[in-house]
């Protein structure tokens, strides 16, 4: 019977255990839900709002940073007062900024009449590199793709021994009928896949400066954090 009452008593404290462990886990979350209940429930816009900043900010916390963007772009902004509502903007690009949406977030920071000191970086211009493509390695060298460059010099070298041979063979309509369709294939080819790595390279080069620029704004803002929570 003892020997019952123990094994009864172990079982009673694991289950404890575990029981407030899972609860420390689920409350953030549970408070997150409530938080919409008030929302739900809210009296009037001010407490509305209240919910809402309570559950983004328990959003935050957690990581949630889509989620605690779209919290706060359910606030009712007429009801916030003027010298609040740059706060609320900041708040507002911070979560853009940490869930990976740079250009949001630079926008919510020029709502806000908030400046981040920002200079466009140097891109490389699509038409040039087109341009460059009719003496084909040049383009994919300034795309910086110089595997491409190898392989597309291959693909017209290889459309233009066609012509010749054909040609020296006498045939002269397939040889230049179908060596210049080979031909065009591979030129047209290598013009649009030029352009795509121009677009591609352009586009992180972008989307890296806008990243530097504003990590270096919320790091300098008192209430900012460059490094995103793990």
């Amino acid at each position: 019977m003892l020997k019952i009452k123990r094994l009864f008593l172990i079982f009673t404290f694991l289950c404890v255990h575990f029981s407030s462990s899972a609860q420390t886990v689920v409350n953030p979350m549970l408070e997150a839900s409530l938080c919409e209940r008030d929302a739900f429930y809210a009296g009037n816009p001010v407490e509305y709002n209240d919910a809402l900043l309570r559950k983004a900010e328990i959003q935050m916390q957690q990581g949630l940073y889509a989620d605690a963007l779209h919290s706060m772009e359910r606030l009712r902004m007429y009801s916030i007062p003027a010298a609040k509502r740059k706060e609320i903007g900041f708040k507002k690009a911070y979560a853009a900024y940490l869930k990976g949406d740079y250009d949001l977030s630079f926008s919510y920071l020029q709502e806000s009449d908030l400046e981040v000191p920002y200079t466009e970086p140097k891109k490389k211009s699509e038409a040039l590199a087109m341009a460059l493509t009719f003496l084909v390695p040049a383009g994919f060298l300034y795309a910086e793709d110089a595997p491409g460059a190898v392989e597309y010099t291959a693909l017209n070298a290889l459309a233009i021994a066609g012509i010749i041979y054909q040609v020296s063979s006498k045939c002269y309509v397939s040889g230049l009928l179908g060596g210049a369709m080979a031909l065009n294939l591979t030129f047209m080819g290598a013009q649009e896949k030029v352009a795509l790595l121009i677009q591609k390279r352009n586009s992180i080069i972008l989307k890296e400066s806008k990243r530097s620029a504003l990590s270096s704004f919320f790091q300098a803002s008192s209430e900012g954090r460059t490094e995103r929570p793990e």
